[in-house]
């Protein structure tokens, strides 16, 4: 893969811009409206709605909310009623960035001459009598199958409990939190709890003539949505064992609730579904429905009967990035697949990628699934880890020699493989400049230990740690390896090593991972396994010990550059423990190396 043919991350200039100039989104709220803009995991359980390129939608919302965007790319126009003037601003900046034209805010219903297909209701202000009226102001609006879509607090929900728990200490110990609240006239609805209780819904829904035929759990709650899960829903043969049952209902933060007055249209997941022919209807199941905090969703699915039963995962991007990363991981498992095409899948270690393509505006990618338990929620005995380790290295290190090229770093590959990885970091991370004199000094540092060297690059996991690795669960065998979204094609093999015990640490999300990694560096018989791995990689890659403060510098890199294209460098948390506090760290310890 030449530097061309390079899968490149989505540009978030406009982005940047656009929180720049809105000064008052920066309080208390700005991570919260980070996530809601960026990632809009908010909709993720957009897919159980009726959605289809030909859709006329409206949407009714006490305030700011990318809702409108997010479904304008899977219908025909949206239409939407509540925003103040800042908020209407503000959403039509981002569906400039977004590049989403087809949508329109209005101040008025009654100037409105059309029926809609999907109405929502967002509502967290109004009273009842005014909410009774603003239902009853909508009904000219819909037809025979009009859904209309009611987010409820659902008031059964263990979230209550432990809120409740939690004043309860606080009255106890006598500690009262104050706080000042910050103004901005950018309200963020979805970040509440809806006003309406989900036994209430049927008395709005009789206002309109409807009646309730799904109920989606969102789990935890619309601002931590990890689970889009069916309580009922009277369209899809597929639930079968996806809907929440039992205990898991108690979990539930809010509820996504569809009625119509009279006819059912399917669901964009039950269309999307049969039109990838998988299986005969019958022999389909969907067993879960989950939301990747990088704007994914995620839909378990298998189909056949017996032994020749299949398990796929669905993967739904939300946004441009998602898209990007999931690009990424079909490009990676195509490559491996193409180096083990002579084995069977049954006995392959990666997911199979078995389709990609774009249904009514949506992508999706389709790939098999390895069976196992990821190795972070397994026990293992300090013996039985190391053999898993040791296991693991061994088999990936051979992978990763079968795709690697020798590179002589003469100017040219230098410019190409550190330098420009390196400016690419410091302009996004550091627009204004203000740290060139260290990004000089590490590009001198990098020059010093590296040019006019021979090195080995491969293709690299990106995020290879106990959670990407699969093991069989009672006999703690290697299994295999999944997410691949961070993956590069050309790149330092030394790097995964360094990554995978970064993050064996217990304070790995905590801390900087190149805090945490010069830790190790400094004692590397301290972390088990740590020396036998790169024993083994050295002797493979022709990798001097003495090269690894480099590679402390490159891996540093590499993990930054991951978030490129997100917006990351607004969140003060991240950038203290990821940039600020990493390159303290290299200026102190540049000198030692």
């Amino acid at each position: 893969m030449t530097e061309q043919d390079q899968i490149l991350p989505p540009d978030v200039g406009n982005y940047l811009e656009i929180f720049k100039e809105r000064g008052s989104l920066f309080n208390r709220e700005a991570t919260k409206f980070i996530r809601e803009a960026q990632n809009e995991l908010t909709s993720a359980w957009k897919f159980y709605m009726g959605l289809g390129v030909d859709k006329q939608v409206l949407i009714l919302a006490d305030g700011f909310t990318t809702l409108p965007l997010s479904l304008a790319r899977n219908c025909a126009h949206v239409v939407v009623f509540g925003l103040n003037p800042s908020e209407t601003r503000l959403l039509q900046d981002l569906a400039i960035a977004k590049q989403i034209s087809n949508y329109s805010c209005v101040d008025q219903l009654h100037n409105l001459a059309t029926q809609f297909d999907i109405i929502i209701l967002i509502t967290t202000e109004r009273n009842p009598q005014q909410r009774k009226r603003l239902i009853h102001d909508i009904r000219k609006y819909i037809h025979a199958s009009t859904e209309i879509w009611l987010i409820a607090a659902n008031e059964y929900s263990l979230l209550n409990l432990r809120s409740l728990a939690g004043w309860i200490r606080s009255r106890l110990s006598g500690r009262r939190k104050h706080t000042v609240p910050e103004h901005s006239d950018v309200r963020l609805p979805l970040n509440q709890r809806p006003v309406i209780k989900s036994r209430k819904v049927n008395d709005y829904f009789k206002l309109v003539g409807c009646q309730p035929f799904a109920e989606v759990g969102l789990k935890p709650s619309l601002l931590r949505l990890r689970l889009a899960r069916p309580l009922r829903d009277e369209r899809m043969p597929f639930l079968n064992g996806a809907a929440l049952k039992g205990l898991d209902r108690f979990k539930v933060g809010e509820i996504a609730i569809g009625g119509t007055p009279a006819k059912l249209s399917p669901s964009f997941l039950d269309r999307l579904i049969k039109n990838l022919r998988l299986a005969p209807e019958s022999h389909v199941s969907i067993h879960n429905y989950m939301v990747s905090t990088s704007g994914k969703a995620l839909i378990f699915i298998s189909y056949g009967e017996g032994r020749r039963k299949e398990h796929v995962i669905l993967k739904l991007p939300l946004n441009e990035f998602a898209d990007y990363r999931l690009r990424l991981n079909q490009s990676a498992l195509e490559r491996l697949l193409q180096i083990n095409k002579s084995q069977s899948h049954q006995e392959l270690f990666f997911p199979e990628p078995l389709r990609q393509g774009v249904f009514e505006g949506q992508p999706y990618y389709v790939e098999r699934i390895i069976s196992g338990k990821s190795g972070d929620r397994i026990s293992f005995s300090r013996g039985e880890k190391e053999r898993a380790v040791y296991e693991l290295f061994a088999f990936w290190n051979g992978q990763q020699r079968r795709l690697a090229k020798a590179y002589f770093l003469d100017d040219d590959a230098f410019e190409r493989f550190i330098n420009r990885p390196l400016n690419r970091v410091f302009l996004f991370f550091d627009p204004g400049n203000k740290e060139t004199a260290v990004r000089e000094r590490l590009r001198n540092f990098l020059r010093e230990r590296i040019l006019n060297r021979k090195l080995f690059l491969t293709l690299i996991h990106g995020d290879f740690s106990l959670k990407n690795i699969m093991f069989h669960e009672s006999l703690l065998t290697f299994k295999g390896i999944v997410d691949w979204d961070m993956s590069q094609p050309l790149s330092f093999p030394i790097l995964d090593v360094l990554h995978f015990f970064v993050r064996d640490s217990r304070h790995s999300y905590r801390k900087s991972p190149v805090a945490l990694l010069a830790h190790i560096l400094e004692q590397p018989e301290k972390s088990s396994g740590f020396n036998a791995v790169l024993n083994m990689y050295a002797d493979t890659f022709e990798i001097s010990r003495d090269d690894l403060p480099a590679y402390m510098v490159l891996y540093w890199v590499q993990r930054i550059s991951a978030h490129m294209g997100t917006l990351k460098c607004l969140d003060k948390r991240f950038m203290k423990r990821n940039f600020d506090s990493s390159l303290k760290l290299f200026e102190k310890q540049l000198g030692a190396f």
